[in-house]
């Protein structure tokens, strides 16, 4: 809704680690600030609540029939119902295009097989991009034993496509485009509401790695010419638990639903109901961001304080790090993720005095060796990541740049 977004105020999420418990618990753990949020994204109070609540006293197999359940598998059914409304309002789609699996890797894994011998044939194309993390490359990348062509497109200079390659790409008519909605080594937002439109008007059916899209304040996503997306709660202030939004016709076509059916597609076997129970409490917890308890608005709210953060880090950024930082001249849409090609020689001394800051921070590669490959090369395909989120302050970003300061060129 057009009210949701209107007049945001960063402000108001000045404080917002307050929420969070281990975020102030610096003499157990040892961090005071967390810069590594793109890893592993921290919980809020009610989400550990609800998280120990179920596991404490509820804690259950899923019910059968309606008529044979407890009060526990009841409870259990209701959980599952409102993890999947949370799930289509955090992305746009509705609730029954949402399906829970483990982790967002192995479902993107299972979902490539399960195209193969009904979307995709032998000496069909599948389009992926450099820009993507492995989870969204790796399993297209294997059918290439079995006959189907893997089109990579290269990730530029400044964080988005090479815009040539892509057209080359699209004009092979691709069955499938797999697509990264934002990277998680630059930050750089793809535009990938053009780049989904351009590929179903190739033919393609879609696939999203939107892994990294809500916890900076990205929903409507499935508004979109989007067949699939893949979200993943690690990174989304809870618990665990992969997530996806799917086309019914695509369900259909790739028979994905359990034996039986009347269940969303991928949905086998049995899930931890504390982890739906923490996501329904993240959800909660994200909304009443809001003074009127909108998730639109909670949502703006975030990009707009983001949008903050990422301004203060090029204020603060010392100079000689600017040439090593990665996309820093993008013209692209950018959230607060910063990667910068520290020379090999210089990764322990630099891990090493952030911990001393009381700085949790990353050097590694990140699931994305590809994106490194072309923009780090200099540096093994690898590189120092800084990434913040709404419970970050100005005053994080400043700290960061003082060690980096400190560490000089």
């Amino acid at each position: 809704m057009v009210s949701d977004r209107l007049s945001p105020s960063p402000e108001q999420l000045r404080g917002t680690a307050r929420h969070f418990p281990t975020l102030a618990q610096s003499d157990i753990h040892g961090i005071r600030i967390f810069a590594d949020n793109s890893s592993r994204a921290q919980m809020p109070a009610m989400t550990h609540n609800a998280i120990s609540e179920q596991a404490l006293f509820w804690e259950t197999h899923r019910g059968g029939k309606a008529e044979w359940d407890t009060p526990r598998s009841e409870r259990a059914a209701e959980l599952r119902f409102l993890a999947r409304r949370a799930a289509a309002e955090l992305c746009g789609g509705q609730a029954s295009e949402i399906g829970f699996a483990a982790n967002g890797t192995s479902a993107l894994a299972i979902l490539a097989n399960a195209m193969f011998g009904t979307l995709l044939h032998p000496g069909d194309s599948v389009v992926i991009t450099e820009a993507d993390h492995d989870a969204n490359r790796l399993p297209w990348q294997r059918l290439v034993s079995k006959g189907v062509r893997v089109i990579d497109v290269p990730v530029a200079w400044d964080g988005g496509l090479d815009h040539e390659a892509w057209a080359r790409a699209l004009k092979q008519k691709p069955k499938v485009v797999a697509l990264c909605m934002l990277s998680n080594v630059t930050g750089v937002v793809l535009p990938y509401i053009e780049l989904a439109s351009q590929a179903k008007r190739a033919g393609a059916c879609v696939i999203l790695d939107a892994v990294q899209g809500p916890p900076h304040g990205y929903t409507d996503i499935m508004a979109h010419d989007i067949d699939m997306a893949m979200f993943s709660n690690c990174k989304l202030f809870s618990p665990h638990l992969g997530w996806w939004a799917i086309k019914p016709e695509l369900v259909e076509t790739l028979t994905l639903s359990p034996p039986g059916g009347n269940h969303p597609a991928l949905e086998w076997g049995t899930f931890s109901h504390a982890a739906f129970a923490g996501f329904v409490a993240t959800h909660r917890y994200l909304t009443a961001l809001s003074p009127q308890r909108r998730l639109g608005q909670a949502m703006a709210m975030i990009r707009e304080h983001e949008a903050g953060l990422v301004q203060r880090f090029f204020e603060k950024l010392p100079g000689y790090c600017r040439p090593i930082l990665l996309a820093a001249d993008t013209g692209h849409q950018r959230v607060p993720i910063f990667s910068l090609a520290i020379p090999p020689e210089r990764w322990a001394r630099t891990q090493v005095a952030f911990l001393e800051a009381g700085i949790d921070v990353r050097v590694g590669q990140f699931g994305c060796p590809a994106t490194l490959r072309r923009l780090a090369s200099d540096s093994r395909d690898a590189a120092l990541r800084l990434s913040f989120v709404h419970y970050n302050e100005p005053e994080d970003i400043d700290a960061v740049c003082d060690v980096l300061a400190h560490l000089g060129p």
